[in-house]
């Protein structure tokens, strides 16, 4: 498959997945503005949920869930579309670069994060963009939100471009054990991100400041 097939492919996926999902994300707006009830807001009733209130998680909850499979099912075919052809060329055309074989799966990782993002990004706004305000749960702009997509797209990119260097560390040094090496590789490295995503990447996106003393 050449390249400009490709890319019209991975269009058409990625404006089809986010069209079904704005599709099933309708609701009337009379459900989407309703007012919390007095047991929502009243903490000595406890957790108890009007059927109103019911049916509006529910509306705003199940196409979440419906987002998320879309989203990997996408994933899954523009990695099929580029195993058919143009992820050989982008690795073949990386040969050219200096540095050697951690330079070129770095590239190859980041290059690859980028072509994940770029084509989720219809699905992304939609349900990260639209129906959030649609729902009054986001008051951000739409640079705000396309700022913050640069961000997880620099976070992805770093994090995918580490790991395949490790991968491609581990099946270089140890061919015969790989497996077992880059599983201590990956473990060490998702140890290492569970500490720097509340102290480094965690702020990239949200303010935090202490809590007072009461």
């Amino acid at each position: 498959m050449n390249i400009a097939r490709a890319v019209i492919l991975i269009v058409v996926l990625a404006l089809a997945g986010a069209g079904v999902v704005a599709w099933f994300s309708r609701s009337p707006a009379s459900l989407r503005a309703a007012e919390p009830g007095p047991s929502a807001t009243d903490p000595a009733r406890g957790a108890e949920f009007t059927e109103e209130q019911i049916a509006r998680g529910n509306a705003y909850r199940k196409p979440g869930y419906l987002s998320f499979a879309v989203g990997a099912l996408l994933q899954l075919a523009v990695l099929l579309v580029l195993a058919r052809g143009p992820m050989s060329r982008l690795v073949n055309g990386l040969e050219r670069v200096p540095g050697g074989w951690p330079v070129r799966a770095f590239l190859a990782a980041a290059v690859l994060a980028l072509i994940l993002t770029l084509a989720t990004l219809p699905l992304a706004f939609v349900r990260g963009y639209v129906v959030a305000h649609d729902w009054g749960l986001s008051t951000q702009d739409v640079g705000g939100w396309l700022s913050d997509q640069g961000r997880g797209l620099l976070v992805a990119a770093g994090t995918m471009s580490v790991a395949a260097v490790a991968f491609y560390g581990a099946v270089r040094w140890r061919p015969g054990s790989w497996w077992l090496w880059g599983w201590g590789a990956f473990t060490l490295l998702t140890l290492v991100l569970a500490y720097l995503y509340p102290v480094i990447i965690a702020p990239l996106f949200f303010n935090f400041s202490s809590l007072e003393d009461t």
